[in-house]
């Protein structure tokens, strides 16, 4: 998975755990109403979150 032509290979743990809390915050401001959310986005960030999710524990895994 790449994020503006960077491999998240070469993201940081901290960089990735904050992009995934990011991802958590517009989920619940959209939940409380505060934030509209169209499916396509919800979507898009949905996929992004379980991607960097997946990333983070191949790391994990790798560096046992």
């Amino acid at each position: 998975m790449e994020i503006e032509r960077i491999p998240l290979e070469f993201a940081s743990d901290a960089e990735a755990r904050d992009a995934i809390e990011e991802i958590r915050t517009l989920f619940e401001v959209a939940e409380d109403g505060e934030l509209d959310l169209g499916p396509a986005l919800r979507s898009l960030l949905r996929n992004a979150y379980w991607a960097i999710d997946g990333a983070l524990a191949r790391c994990d895994v790798a560096s046992f």
